[in-house]
């Protein structure tokens, strides 16, 4: 096994608790043995639920490996604000200029603890992975230690307006191709130094 996956990370939670695999497979609502057949990061909706069942995980430390494992009381209370899309550029570069955090409906979400802001999706560029009306919980990556989780869902700020798509490599030199989950919407290329502003997608709610 590898040391830095999240199946390993896993068994190191399981060890702090002194849980065996059994017990929690049970508490998490996976079925028996799902732990041994997991060759892979855990889907979307199972990762979901480990949160669920254990909310004191950190996700971005069971995603990545980064930080610490445990989120401390102080930040699983942290309120997110609901950022409205005409302030979502400056959200991305932490400016509050075209937003009022008082102005924002805040949520206390302690599975996106980690998250800086929420923001809900409109259009259907990005359907079936995200449908209008949800919300998504995201993480600002500062612009001078830039790097992309190639396939992970973006907020990337770009002069025609910030956007919600998949990044991937590109075939060209200091560009990144731009990804829609929907076919109807062609993928693109986009240079990285027309990028204002980015956010990692952590997590949507759906109602």
């Amino acid at each position: 096994m590898e040391e830095n996956n999240v199946k390993s990370r896993i068994f190191h939670f399981m060890e702090y608790k002194g849980l065996s695999q059994s017990k929690f497979e049970k508490a998490v609502g996976l079925s028996n043995g799902y732990l041994n057949n997991l060759r892979h990061s855990p889907s979307t909706d199972k990762t979901s639920m480990i949160l669920e069942a254990f909310p004191e995980i950190n996700r971005v430390w069971l995603l990545s490996g980064v930080g610490p494992m445990l989120v401390d009381d102080e930040v699983k209370n942290k309120e997110l604000p609901l950022i409205p899309q005409s302030a979502m550029a400056g959200a991305l570069a932490g400016e509050s200029s075209s937003w009022k955090a008082y102005d924002c409906e805040h949520y206390v979400i302690p599975e996106f603890a980690n998250s800086d802001f929420l923001i809900r999706v409109s259009g259907d560029s990005m359907m079936p992975d995200f449908q209008p009306g949800d919300v998504l919980a995201c993480r600002r990556v500062p612009l001078d230690r830039l790097w992309f989780q190639w396939g992970k869902a973006y907020i990337v700020d770009t002069r025609q307006g910030p956007l919600v798509k998949k990044i991937m490599p590109s075939d060209k030199d200091g560009c990144i191709k731009i990804v829609s989950a929907n076919p109807n919407y062609p993928p693109f290329d986009l240079e990285v130094d027309e990028i204002n502003g980015v956010a990692l997608v952590e997590g949507f709610i759906r109602r």
